[in-house]
């Protein structure tokens, strides 16, 4: 594991049984992750891997605060029926992607 994923270990899992709410999902975690590569935040949450994970996901930060932010702006903009945050951690560690 690179030492640059290991920094984003502040990690939130969400379920959403909607596709949709995950691409914004995805969105958000990248707007709130910012500094730092923006796009490790989603790392590993495609569709594949939300269909093998029962609909979760989980998105990592480089701070308490940006995985606080993210989780703000979904609550801001996302109706509260269609997702909901499963767990918080602050030792999970994003994992590289298989870029093939």
């Amino acid at each position: 594991m690179s030492s640059t994923h290991k920094a984003f270990h502040f990690s939130a899992t969400i379920h959403t049984d909607d596709l949709a709410v995950l691409g914004c999902l995805r969105s958000l975690s990248q707007h709130a992750q910012a500094s730092g590569n923006a796009r490790i935040p989603w790392g590993g949450t495609k569709r594949d891997d939300w269909e093998r994970a029962s609909h979760h996901a989980t998105f990592h930060f480089s701070s308490a605060d940006y995985r606080e932010e993210f989780v703000r702006q979904a609550q801001r903009l996302l109706p509260k029926d269609i997702w909901q945050v499963v767990s918080t951690q602050d030792d999970d560690p994003a994992v590289p992607q298989n870029t093939h």
